[in-house]
């Protein structure tokens, strides 16, 4: 099993190497990011044994335990509990510290199960790892660490008690929509600061902290971009079709679009969800639905518009949906808005 103990998992470019690649370990300056060692990273599967990457510093060790069977739960200090939720790109697994089982994490395994698969699971394991490393927000899942074991890769993550949004959205107090709104904002503008498009924006990737507090989740279709990179073909996203801007869901690969724009709609469609209770449906005209229903306030309406202005073109920024919510985002959610119990 090959393990990162974060951060050391990290690349200096845009797009993360593939599998058996040599990738530069970074660590964080108050310029930026520094380069200080180049380490080989094999993806390939892997039958027994554990290879550590330990940050030392400024210098990475690669210490190797020959004798380990590779079994993440054998290797590691964690007990494996039930599975939690299940993707198309893996399940997750709550398990608890060995030493503090009061202590709760969740795994996220990406099965190796052929070539094809194969492949779309390290590239979705090495676009989150790059994601985690170059991103620090309170708005924004966190990462323990992450390893390759036999059969499948893994992401051990902070345990978020309250689950999805999509799951707690029916108990989740009406005074306190707004503010979980302000927060997911801030979350997608913060990530469009450090010219990350997330891809993949829906209720079920914001997970929920004690007190109803949201974090951004799920960055295996996130995505860096340089400077210089201002649009990319409409035919190259992923992500949950009712969420899909209009501008993308034709996979025109002639037609050029703002992939910071596709987030910002479905950040709308994330907004008028919270706001309404609707599910989001791929026949349901959300700019419709902002303007006529009654569940979105009128000082809401101008921003939802703006979020799901068909032509992205004319569609609002991420900074501009922060801006609304400028005078609460720093604001606690209310103790008697935000009181729940935890899952099991």
């Amino acid at each position: 099993m090959l393990l990162f103990d974060w951060p050391v998992a990290a690349f200096t470019c845009g797009k993360p190497p593939l599998a058996n690649q040599t990738i530069a370990s970074v660590t964080p300056t108050s310029g930026g990011f520094s380069q200080v060692k180049a380490a080989a990273i094999d993806l390939s599967p892997v039958d027994k044994g554990v290879q550590l990457f330990e940050n030392l510093g400024d210098i990475i060790k690669l210490a190797a335990v020959e004798n380990g069977v590779g079994d993440f739960f054998k290797e590691l200090p964690y007990n494996q509990g039930s599975v939690i939720a299940k993707g198309m790109s893996g399940d997750v697994v709550l398990v608890t510290c060995s030493d503090k089982p009061s202590e709760k994490r969740v795994l996220k395994r990406m099965p190796l199960k052929c070539r094809r698969s194969e492949r779309a699971a390290k590239m979705l394991f090495m676009y989150e790892l790059d994601t985690f490393y170059r991103t620090d927000h309170r708005g924004l899942a966190k990462c323990i660490l992450a390893a390759r074991c036999p059969g499948y890769l893994a992401i051990v993550m902070k345990f978020y008690p309250l689950g999805d949004l999509e799951r707690s959205l029916s108990i989740l107090p009406s005074e306190s929509r707004p503010w979980v709104a302000a927060r997911v904002s801030e979350a997608v503008d913060y990530l469009h600061t450090k010219r990350i498009v997330h891809g993949d924006i829906k209720l079920q990737n914001i997970l929920l902290d004690t007190g109803f507090t949201p974090v951004l989740s799920d960055f295996g279709l996130s995505r860096y971009l340089t400077e210089d990179v201002l649009t990319l073909s409409a035919n190259k996203f992923g992500g949950t079709r009712e969420y899909w801007a209009p501008e993308i869901r034709n996979r025109d690969a002639t037609l050029q679009v703002d992939p910071f724009k596709v987030d910002t709609y479905a950040l709308g469609v994330v907004i008028l969800s919270l706001l309404s209770l609707l599910k989001p449906k791929m026949d349901l005209d959300y700019l419709e639905t902002a303007k006529t229903t009654e569940d979105v306030s009128s000082d809401h309406r101008p921003i939802l518009e703006a979020a799901l202005e068909p032509d992205f073109k004319n569609r609002c920024t991420s900074t501009e949906v922060l801006r609304f919510y400028k005078d609460i985002v720093d604001k606690p959610c209310s103790e008697s808005d935000c009181t729940a119990n935890p899952q099991d």
